[in-house]
């Protein structure tokens, strides 16, 4: 059997990937994975790799970064298991180089380019889209199912028991945690339903104070007051560490029916759909699956795992809690909870999980007794921990490490089995309680994914300076040239420059672009959305039975109107989600349409027989910036003009009016019996009101759009026939004068010497180097 070697090499930080098939660059291959990263195409790779070959047996050799590595080792495994008649052997050839010194190393090139030649990189505008790429918060958002035990965890992680978790029923505002390694105690401040401020920092847990040195109660007193909307608070996250570029930002939220804000239900749905970097834990109850559990949840969580690709699979932590309320003893394996557990995800539609078992309360009462001494734990607690801590250390089918061995990568699990080994008997059962696994896997989600996505998006924002030292260097040939040449050039230009029938189309095109009408399309309308609306309203259709009585109609209309809650909130967040979308697809139209524009007039109005590099520098002075360096532009526009990005400014309908606990429930006047046809009617009725109103509105935002894409193009263009006129300046004065000609080439060759290095550096900061194993 024939061996064929293929060759991948990755670099994250620039989304770059090289293919090759017995060292010849394979086009086919490269169109599945251009500009797109690793672990979004990894485990559709090798079947396509099988597809386009003779050879059933091939040596895979990979070069990039060891987190990397895993996701390709792991996209072997998987297909090896799943397809027998095939033979692979691997080689990695990968870097160890850490993230947090090339965010560290970015940093410092932007503050040295600051005092360099180059004017862009002093720009508000740069230096705003600097500062937003490398925006430290990243947020994981801890979602969960009735009584799971979604507090504890968080109190796990922070070490000591300070949100509230008495009663998670009553968890009713958004909490945020924001880690600061520096703090000793926590801060924390709330606010209103309109976003007021109530209360500014104040100390919530002090461990040197007798005063908030004991279980907080500030916390329970904010959340239990009907004005509190959101909850900020600020605190050591003890086993996380703070990075140069990223601070992690714990979200705790209202369960699926306490939230005292359905806008909250809202937030959390649109920030699992967002495109930015964050991780979700959702967090399960081992013992009662399925029981009021929150399916429209799951639905988008599926929806979105099966965009996202092994991104996505690392993003969506499955977090089955209570782990230690079984007894191996008596035959309750934790392997059968987790195939429960991955059997229900399956139901549900979300294949192939990462499910991690775990002790929350054992991990919270090991981590509050070392930090805040034996005083800070009940009588009952202790009692607890002690029968907890002997389970987990004595029960070799209680060490939860073994139960993801395979599912974590191989770098996680030697680092917490070190641990393991060398840890005192606290340690050891934290560990084997399963939560220092997921803080493992929290770190290797930013290192693998949130931080190679801030640096790509740093390094973007450098392209306009790029594109100034592109036409530097086309100029500075041109002034290098002689006298009657130069001349020749510089009439050329002025000629090209005031060429009636170039300023007619110029004018035609402005004159285009204004008029043109808004139409709508695919991903405008959105069908799905008009689908997935008309499907319900058709299941409300749905007779249940001939009548019921009044405890009956009661749980009926809750649910109805809890499902039609659900059903709203989803369609906003698919909303808002295709009018960002919109914009984009807007941009871009125009933006094609302007190159067409370009390539006609270029075509047009210069002669023939003129030189390449003429044609060059020309076409150079004339290119828009791309697709999203323009939206940054305009986004950067709105913020300086409203405060915030206009795409995100829609207002759609919100339909949070309906589920009211004191329900009017219709009966008959004879007999308390209620007939559900009316009632079913009525909602559809609204529904169909609400929805309209929605779609409406959504259009007009749409609308808008356009007109937006249509101003920001035509002040594109103002500012390319600036530079234009600014640079034919620049020819005359450098033909007439000699001076000016020195003057001129010397700042050239300062911008392209001080860029040249300044892009060795970058290079050097980027590039993935290569260290055979």
């Amino acid at each position: 059997m024939r061996t064929t070697e293929i060759k991948i090499y990755y670099n994250p930080y620039r989304v770059k990937t090289e293919i090759s098939i017995n060292g010849v660059p394979h086009p086919n291959l490269m169109e599945v994975v251009r500009n797109r990263r690793l672990s979004q195409w990894i485990d559709s790779f090798l079947p396509k790799v099988f597809e386009e070959l003779n050879s059933r047996a091939i040596n895979l050799v990979f070069e990039g970064t060891t987190l990397d590595e895993e996701d390709v080792k792991y996209a072997v495994e998987q297909f090896l298991q799943e397809t027998s008649d095939v033979s692979i052997t691997a080689e990695y050839i990968t870097s160890d180089r850490s993230v947090d010194e090339r965010v560290s190393d970015i940093k410092k090139l932007f503050e040295d380019a600051q005092t360099g030649p180059i004017d862009e990189f002093r720009s508000p505008e740069i230096h705003a889209a600097f500062e937003r790429a490398l925006a430290p918060e990243f947020e994981v958002n801890v979602l969960a199912t009735m009584s799971a035990g979604k507090s504890t965890l968080i109190n796990a992680m922070l070490g000591l028991e300070l949100m509230p978790s008495k009663n998670e029923a009553c968890t009713a505002t958004i909490a945020k945690i924001h880690d600061y390694d520096d703090m000793i105690g926590f801060e924390g401040k709330r606010y209103g339903n309109d976003d007021r401020l109530i209360d500014d920092w104040t100390v919530i847990y002090d461990p040197n104070s007798d005063v908030t040195n004991k279980r907080p109660t500030l916390l329970e007193k904010w959340n239990e007051d009907e004005k509190t909307s959101r909850i900020e608070v600020r605190g050591n996250i003890p086993e996380i560490n703070e990075r140069e570029q990223v601070r992690l930002v714990l979200v705790d939220t209202p369960g699926p029916n306490n939230s005292r804000d359905e806008s909250h239900r809202e937030a959390t749905i649109r920030t699992i759909t967002s495109n930015r970097p964050s991780m979700v834990l959702y967090v399960l109850n081992a013992h009662n699956l399925g029981v009021q559990d929150d399916k429209s949840l799951l639905k988008v969580i599926k929806d979105m795992m099966e965009k996202g690709g092994r991104e996505a699979h690392d993003r969506f932590v499955f977090v089955v809690n209570k782990i230690d309320g079984f007894d191996p003893e008596r035959g309750e394996l934790v392997t059968t909870a987790l195939n429960n557990v991955r059997s229900y995800l399956e139901e549900n539609g979300i294949h192939n999980p990462l499910v991690i078992p775990v002790s929350a309360e054992l991990t919270m009462m090991l981590r509050t007794e070392t930090n805040c001494g034996e005083d800070a734990l009940t009588r009952s607690q202790r009692g607890r921990l002690n029968n907890s801590k002997e389970l987990f250390l004595m029960e070799p089918k209680m060490n939860m490490l073994e139960h993801v061995k395979h599912d974590i990568g191989a770098i996680a699990y030697a680092t917490l089995n070190e641990q393991l080994e060398q840890g005192d008997e606290n340690r050891r059962a934290e560990i084997l309680s399963g939560v220092p696994i997921l803080e493992q896997l929290l770190e290797n989600y930013i290192s693998k994914h949130a931080q190679p996505a801030r640096l790509k998006d740093v390094v973007d924002t450098f392209d306009e300076a790029a594109r100034k030292v592109k036409i530097t260097k086309q100029m500075k040939s041109l002034i290098e040239k002689k006298g009657k040449e130069l001349h020749k050039i510089n009439q050329v230009i002025a000629k090209f420059q005031n060429d009636r029938g170039r300023i007619e189309k110029a004018k035609q095109f402005r004159e285009r672009v204004e008029n043109l009408n808004f139409e709508k399309n695919e991903e405008s309308q959105n069908f799905t959305i008009n689908i997935q609306f008309n499907h319900f309203l058709r299941s409300l259709q749905k007779r249940q039975k001939e009548d019921l009585n009044e405890h009956e109609a009661r749980e009926f209309i809750v649910s109805k109107t809890k499902q039609a809650n659900e059903m709203m909130i989803s369609i906003n967040a698919q909303f808002h989600d295709s009018l960002e979308k919109d914009l984009r697809v807007r941009f871009a139209a125009l933006h094609e349409e302007y190159k067409k524009h370009v390539a006609d007039v270029l075509k047009k109005s210069l002669p023939d027989d003129l030189s390449g590099e003429i044609v060059e520098f020309q076409t150079s002075l004339l290119e828009m910036k791309p697709v999203n360096q323009m939206l940054s532009h305009y986004q950067y526009k709105a913020r300086k003009i409203v405060g915030h990005e206009k795409v995100s400014q829609i207002v759609l309908y919100n339909p949070f009016t309906w589920f009211k606990d004191d329900l009017n429930i219709p009966v008959y006047a004879d007999v308390q019996k209620f007939n559900d046809s009316a009632f079913q009617k009525g909602l559809a009725t609204d529904l169909q009101r609400i929805f309209d109103a929605t779609r409406v509105k959504f259009e007009n935002s749409v609308r808008e759009n356009q007109e937006n894409a249509k101003e920001a193009l035509l002040d594109e263009m103002i500012g390319i026939d600036q530079r234009v006129d600014d640079i034919l300046y620049k020819l005359k004065n450098v033909e007439k004068d000699k001076n000016n000609k020195e003057i001129e080439l010397n700042k050239a060759k300062n911008i392209i010497s001080w860029h040249d290095n300044f892009r060795e550096k970058l290079n050097d900061v980027l590039n993935v180097k290569r260290n055979v194993k």
